[in-house]
């Protein structure tokens, strides 16, 4: 198992990967939508945690699942409850906690 640092500003994203099926662990803000799409495409994400409902965690958590995603190839797991500063429409996303 592999664990990389992915800087974004004030926030670290992490990929944990086996060589096959990858982790992403928070999704940080909108600024850096492109660079964690690109991510993962390539590493093939199959799992988004978000450790809180913070925006700069959970920004571009439903964009990934929307464009990454096909047919549900992303799940979305909440390690805490979502709150009232939750970035992400759970609904619209099709995610769990």
């Amino acid at each position: 198992m592999r664990l990389k640092i992915i800087k974004c500003g004030g926030v670290n994203c992490y990929l944990l990967s086996d060589g096959g099926s990858s982790v992403l662990i928070d999704t940080a803000t909108f600024k850096y939508r492109e660079k964690l799409y690109e991510i993962c495409k390539r590493e093939n994400v199959r799992l988004v945690v978000l450790t809180h409902g913070h925006p700069d965690h959970t920004g571009n958590a439903a964009f990934l699942v929307d464009q990454v995603g096909d047919s549900g190839r992303i799940e979305v797991l909440f390690i805490h409850e979502v709150g009232e500063y939750s970035g992400i429409d759970i609904a619209r996303a099709g995610t769990h906690h």
